[in-house]
Formats: C-alpha cells, structure tokens, sequence
C-alpha cells in the first residue's frame, strides 16, 4: 500500500497484491472517495512469464483493454534499405510509420532478435521500472531515425538486461546481417556491467556504435559512450532562442578518465518528439504528449539523430558517389568534419 501524491497532498492510495509466490499480479489506485481510478492485472503464462497486462473496469469484474506482450507480426513484404541496428528495448512493430521499414527475412520473420527472451519477436516491453507499466524507450528511438533518414531498414534487438554478456552473441549477429550503423541509446554508471560489450565491440571497427554520452552533466560520461570506437553522442537544444547552438546541462561531458576527447559529435536531443507507443501506461519525464506523439530531452533522443544522419551519409555514398560498401572510418569521418564547432574552439 502506497500514497498517491501530487506534491505534498495525497490525492489516492496504491494497492498491490501479489500471488503466493511473491510475483505481482494487481495494481489497483482509488481516489480519496475510494473510487477505483486505475486497475492493473498481469497475466502469466504456463512459464511464468508476463505475457499480457489487463486494464481492468473501474468494478474489477471484465477486461477493457489488452496490452500484449510478442503481439503476432503484421505480414508484410521486406523492406530493402540502408541497414541500421537498434539496440533497446525493443519496438512496437506493428505500427505501421515502424512496420514498413523494419527489416525482414520474409513476410512473417523478422531479421532482429530479442536477447532477453531469446525469441523472434523483440516487441517493446522495459519491465525494469514497473512490471505494471512498462517502458516504450525504443519505439520513440526507432522513429527518431526514421525521421531522419526514412529509407532506413531497422533491424531491432531487445537487449539482454539480464545476461549483459549476451552482447557478444548480439554483435556478432549484427555483423553477420552486415549492418555498419548500430544505435545504443543506453548506459549505466557501472563500467563492468558493459566489459562484454567492450570487448565484442573492439571485435568489429567497421561498425559505428553511436551510443548516447548519457545525462549525468559535468559528472563525466556514462559507458558505453567512453568505448574508444564508439560515437558518443551529446544532446544539444532543438528549438528555443538558444537552438542549436547550446548543449543542455544535463549532457554528459567529458574527457574520459583516459583523456580522450569526447562526446564526438553533439545532435538534437531537447524537446524531441517521436511516436508513442499505443500501449504505453509509463510516460513519465516527458514535456508534452498527444495520442500519437511524444516529447522527451536527454542523449537518448540525440543518438538516434546522429545515427540517422549517418545513414543519410551512406546512402549518398552508396547510390551517388558510387562507393557500394564505404568504411566506417570514413562515414564518421564525414560526420565529425562536416559537423560545425559549438561556440570557440578548445581542441
């Protein structure tokens, strides 16, 4: 039982009831005249595992509405365009600004992979906050780099929160699919938890990782934005009297412990609006939402534009200069040189 507060008045009380085996499984909130506002139940399958969340009728007796988890796949023909990995949550597939361009091995088979629950369906579901609400992380990443650049043919991958050494299984199968852009807008303060990455990232220097530098201010950068081969992304303002031209306070800054020179570029990252996930409960942080839309700050929105530019990138070489495989050398190479210094220069 918990306190629902708006500022210092409580406006409702949250109940939470669990089975026998500790898991929960019904989230209920009332108002202050004990009228049900909110009713949340977790459906299970025979393993255990959350496959669906119900939201209930305000007297708990029928199912209103039914957030899946792995929905089926939409049928449709594959998509053939620049590749870009996504690693995240996952993605709401079936939208159709997402399903048109996500990469498919054939109609009904998609080409990216889910490492947290090891199936062929990485759908958008971040339990890592609430099991109640889910987080959509990735379904707003997605369509930031189909803004971008939309010939791009996304191959998502739900990474593995629960075994972070899967990253090497997860590398190899983006090098396999011969995807040369991978977004990660991700990182945690500790280093270790991404050793696995580092080490299969250091495997593949033709891959560009643009990973987000993180939003921890002038506190340094969170990994794996200091990986040396990676592109670690700042957020800088995209609109206001001060656009482009400042990067928000919340960016992590660097150099590395090391004393390398990053983040390597600065992209769009306040105030970015991207798709919302119809079956998102959790969209707290943001500063303004719609039925479709949504908007949020921080270098988890400026990856994503990084990594569509540089898909814009290598599709000009690939169908105009005539370069049918170009190195990942030489699209960052282009990126970080035709990029414009903020404010005076101090390299």
């Amino acid at each position: 039982i918990s306190q629902l507060k708006r500022g210092s008045k409580i406006n409702g009380i949250r109940y939470i009831f669990h089975t026998k085996n500790g898991n929960p499984q019904l989230l209920i909130n009332v108002d202050k005249f004990c009228s049900v506002k909110l009713s949340r139940l977790i459906i299970r399958d025979k393993n255990n595992q959350i496959s669906s969340i119900a939201n209930l009728s305000n007297d708990l007796s029928s199912i209103k509405t039914l957030d899946e988890f792995n929905p089926p796949l939409k049928k449709a023909q594959p998509f053939k365009g620049i590749k870009v990995a996504i690693v995240d949550t996952g993605v709401n597939y079936n939208l159709d600004f997402i399903s048109r361009n996500i990469s498919r091995k054939d109609s009904l088979t998609l080409t990216g992979y889910d490492f947290e629950d090891n199936d062929n369906l990485p759908y958008d579901m971040d339990l890592g906050r609430s099991a109640f609400f889910p987080m959509h992380h990735g379904t707003s990443v997605s369509s930031i780099i189909l803004r971008e650049a939309p010939m791009s043919e996304l191959v998502v991958y739900r990474f593995p929160r629960s075994d972070m050494c899967k990253f090497d299984e997860l590398i190899r199968h983006i090098a396999l699919n011969k995807i040369k852009i991978v977004n990660l807008s991700m990182g945690s303060s500790n280093k270790n938890d991404w050793g696995c990455f580092y080490e299969a990232a250091s495997e593949y220097k033709d891959i560009l990782f643009f990973v987000s530098a993180g939003n921890d201010g002038n506190t340094g950068l969170t990994p794996p934005a200091t990986a040396k081969n990676s592109i670690a992304v700042a957020n800088h303002h995209n609109r206001g009297g001060s656009a482009p031209d400042t990067i928000a306070q919340s960016s992590s800054k660097g150099p590395t412990d090391d004393g390398r020179i990053k983040p390597d570029l600065a992209a769009p990252g306040s105030w970015v609006r991207s798709c919302l996930s119809q079956d998102a409960q959790d969209t707290g942080g943001n500063s303004w939402k719609s039925t479709w839309y949504i908007e949020y700050s921080g270098t988890s929105m400026a990856a994503p534009n990084a990594a569509g530019a540089s898909a814009l990138v290598h599709e000009y070489l690939t169908e105009i200069a005539g370069r049918p495989s170009p190195q990942g050398s030489l699209v960052k190479a282009l990126l970080v040189l035709g990029a414009e210094d903020m404010g005076s220069r101090d390299i």
